[in-house]
């Protein structure tokens, strides 16, 4: 999921692209499966004003959020999606809020996510300008990432068709599930920007822990949310399918250790691409189960 495209030389055009590429598209696609799980979950149809909301989230609000994150943060090395992130210019803070009001009008289309899309929106903008710099504090911005990418959106998601389901108990249940997948690898993918971080004056996760103790920390986020999930899926979907989720979560758990033995003699490109390969496998099962899901029921 990582990118190394740089725009091209000239002026506007250069700004222009430049500002696309911040918007890291292809990484807000890893966000998908936490709206798509509150969509399955609700048990109703999706309808045209359901999807543009999944636009408005995932290319607008996530998009524009990532943008404004770029315009402050101006890393030169890899970030969450892009390999080699283009120079940043004074056109993207107001670029990115543009973004992210446009995504805000369209989210209206269904009242209630409106609201959840403002309140992720102030998250974002929280995170990451100076004046509060949420992501300089590491369980502040666990917590922020938790509500902001796993607990509202997931929300979004279900109360983006026409009629929500109406079982709360299974609302609560899968609302923390999507908590603790939003933050499962959050602490691995800060490891590869530490020194970066470092010069920045940001205490994140990573910085505060160390390489070891965020390895232990992301592994029991990890054992949450496969614990949660299966819980959700047992619930909604019988045992059969939350014996296949336990299986995948199981595999992710390895694989994880595999990366904690092998960190330390890796360098800061070979750590960004696992902790990519890793996001991006992670969502990509999770997706495609919940894209089944949807296709059966409604296909």
């Amino acid at each position: 999921m990582a990118t190394e495209i740089v725009p091209p030389p000239g002026g506007r055009q250069r700004t222009l692209v430049a500002a696309l590429i911040h918007l890291r598209l292809h990484f807000q696609a890893l966000l998908a499966p936490i709206f798509l799980w509150g969509l399955v979950l609700t048990a109703s149809r999706p309808d045209w004003r359901t999807w543009l909301v999944f636009v408005a989230y995932h290319v607008f609000l996530y998009g524009g959020a990532t943008a404004f994150n770029s315009a402050y943060d101006r890393d030169s090395g890899p970030v969450g999606g892009l390999r080699r992130p283009p120079p940043v210019d004074q056109f993207l803070l107001p670029w990115s809020l543009g973004i992210l009001v446009v995504g805000l009008f369209l989210s209206l289309v269904r009242p209630w996510t409106a609201l959840l899309y403002l309140l992720v929106l102030l998250l974002a903008l929280a995170y990451s300008h100076p004046a509060v710099r949420l992501k300089a504090r590491p369980w502040a911005s666990l917590l922020t990432i938790a509500i902001g990418q796993g607990m509202l959106p997931f929300l979004a998601g279900w109360l983006a068709v026409a009629q929500p389901s109406s079982d709360r108990h299974l609302a609560l249940l899968a609302v923390g599930s999507a908590a603790f997948v939003a933050i499962a690898f959050y602490p691995l993918t800060q490891l590869y920007q530490v020194e970066e971080d470092l010069q920045r004056g940001d205490r994140t996760i990573a910085v505060a822990l160390g390489a070891g103790r965020s390895f232990t920390l992301s592994t029991a986020l990890l054992v949450a949310a496969a614990a949660l999930t299966v819980a959700t899926v047992t619930r909604r979907f019988g045992a059969g399918e939350a014996v296949v989720v336990l299986l995948f979560y199981a595999a992710l758990l390895s694989a994880v250790q595999w990366w904690r033995r092998s960190f330390a003699r890796w360098d800061v490109l070979q750590n960004f691409r696992a902790a990519m390969t890793f996001t991006s496998v992670g969502a990509a099962g999770f997706g495609a189960y919940l894209l089944a899901h949807l296709v059966a029921a409604f296909g």
